[in-house]
């Protein structure tokens, strides 16, 4: 196609690839910004997130963490099950296998509610604030 363009339109395109790339750039800056204000804020313990390190469900939640964690001004305990016993135990012990299967996975311990799944941040947001047992799934 380029080779049908003219010296103007070639200079659009160059011009338009370059805005491209400053916008990438500050994507990736913008979300190493909201990253570290997120380490910055405490851990709430009865907020859990179980998830499976490089498991494509949990990098699709992972926006919608942030989004949850932003609102709240607070982060989830995440709690990785493929590689951690531990973790895989605590995931059992919440009922995930029969609740879920699965992960992502998030379980709050103050109300039972659990959610399945990488969903949408209005999902989180009630799993996260309610104060008695909702049928979420």
């Amino acid at each position: 196609i380029e080779e049908k363009m003219d010296s103007t339109d070639k200079a659009k395109l160059a011009a338009l690839n370059k805005t491209l790339e400053r916008l990438e750039q500050e994507k990736v800056a913008a979300e190493a910004g909201i990253e570290e204000l997120l380490h910055k804020l405490p851990t709430d313990p009865k907020l859990l997130f179980f998830y499976g390190q490089g498991c494509s469900f949990t990098k699709r939640a992972h926006p919608e963490i942030q989004c949850l964690e932003l609102q709240l001004g607070k982060r989830v305990t995440r709690l990785e099950t493929w590689d951690n016993k531990q973790n895989a135990e605590r995931y059992g012990e919440v009922g995930g296998p029969a609740l879920c299967g699965g992960v992502p996975f998030f379980f709050n311990t103050a109300t039972g509610n659990s959610v399945c799944g990488a969903r949408q941040c209005e999902v989180l947001t009630r799993w996260a604030t309610a104060t008695t047992k909702l049928n979420l799934d």
